[in-house]
């Protein structure tokens, strides 16, 4: 990510390697008002390889939590996207408030988690499935927003620039994946990778990482994705294999083989066991965290311990809340719930943020998107 090139057009994808070279795709501002950037893996080794920070971080505890009370067969991870930004200007029409797969609203879920949040705070649109009420909750370490497909939600309004700072947090997307949603959910187009409408791939990931019937499935026993069989679409991939990179759009998805967007099955399972390996060690030490209770509260229970109105002024948020816990996000002046039955807050392990930390020091993410931002250098 050294940019010394033209700034971003809006949606433009770009590719760049990392420090720990990985390859990922960047995707510009969508509109005005802001400079917002998303950045999702650009391949299936980058993407097994952050798939290795939730299995360190202990995320098995919040699929638990997400399976059950959402009473769903398995889970995949569709996608994790890193988003930083600067700034976001107020737009009166709000028109970053969105859903982000309505048509499969009950098996498809957005965990949005704050890896670094600069002084001044950052919050998170979220509101009613009618749009009656939309208001920002504010964003704290070792606290996820979860969000089903159908539920509204945007980026609030921010400003870092006085102190050249930016906001970063990433998104997790998972899916209880189904023959009767596939092609919903494998339409996305948000990203470069996981290719959009390659059912095969989505097929191949189908509760990898939890089952209802089988809770032996998890990160920490991961498997990985079932064979995927892997081919070039034009036969000049190889001759022209600088391509790759400058040509993410076209070349690199016409060349999965050599451009490794996918890896073929003998290459993938040797990667895989050797990052599983890798994640060993921290794995053991986790112990049984899983919170196995399913919280039903139609109302706000008024005997907890609430985060102050200084602190959350719009939303009732448990001041303490136990590892995996989902609590259903209630408006604090009416203490009525949103109209919505899958905006959820989650209390994640402190494993997550550690490892998610660590992870992006050793690549230098947040560097690099000061860089974008400011052109200092990473």
């Amino acid at each position: 990510l050294i940019y010394e090139e033209e700034p971003f057009g809006n949606n433009e994808h770009r590719l760049y390697k990392l420090n720990d070279g990985m390859t990922w795709g960047c995707m510009g501002p969508r509109w005005g008002g802001m400079d917002m950037v998303w950045i999702d893996p650009a391949d299936e080794q980058c993407f097994e390889s952050i798939l290795s920070v939730l299995r360190r971080g202990n995320f098995d505890v919040v699929l638990e939590a997400i399976g059950k009370e959402f009473d769903l067969d398995g889970l995949m991870v569709t996608g994790i996207g890193p988003i930083f930004l600067s700034y976001f200007e107020h737009d009166s029409e709000y028109k970053q408030v969105h859903a982000d797969l309505r048509e499969a609203k009950g098996s498809f879920y957005n965990v949005v988690v704050p890896l670094y949040i600069p002084e001044g705070g950052a919050s998170l649109y979220v509101g009613d499935d009618d749009g009656d009420r939309v208001l920002p909750i504010q964003m704290r370490y070792d606290h996820g927003i979860v969000l089903g497909g159908g539920t509204f939600h945007g980026t609030a309004e921010c400003d870092y620039r006085e102190q050249r700072d930016v906001r970063l947090s990433v998104a997790i997307y998972l899916a209880d994946v189904t023959e009767e949603n596939i092609e919903d959910i494998a339409g996305d187009n948000t990203s470069l990778w996981p290719t959009e409408g390659d059912i095969d791939w989505f097929w191949s990931q189908r509760g990898r990482v939890w089952r209802y019937d089988d809770r032996s499935v998890s990160l920490k026993t991961d498997r990985g994705r079932g064979p995927l069989y892997v081919e070039d679409e034009r036969a000049d991939c190889w001759d022209k294999k600088d391509l790759c990179m400058s040509d993410p759009t076209g070349f690199r998805l016409e060349c999965a083989e050599t451009c490794e967007v996918y890896l073929q099955d003998k290459k993938y399972y040797e990667t895989l066991g050797k990052m599983i390996a890798n994640d060993r060690n921290v794995m053991e030490d986790f112990g049984d965290q899983v919170n196995h209770d399913v919280y039903e509260w139609d109302h706000p229970p008024f005997t907890l311990d609430y985060l102050a109105k200084d602190k959350e002024p719009n939303f009732l948020l448990p001041n303490i809340s136990n590892v995996g816990e989902l609590y259903p996000l209630h408006y604090r002046d009416t203490g009525r719930r949103l109209k919505n039955d899958e905006a959820f807050g989650i209390a994640l392990p402190p494993e997550l943020l550690q490892e998610f930390q660590t992870y992006i020091d050793k690549n230098g993410m947040l560097d690099h998107a000061r860089h974008l931002i400011y052109e200092e250098e990473p």
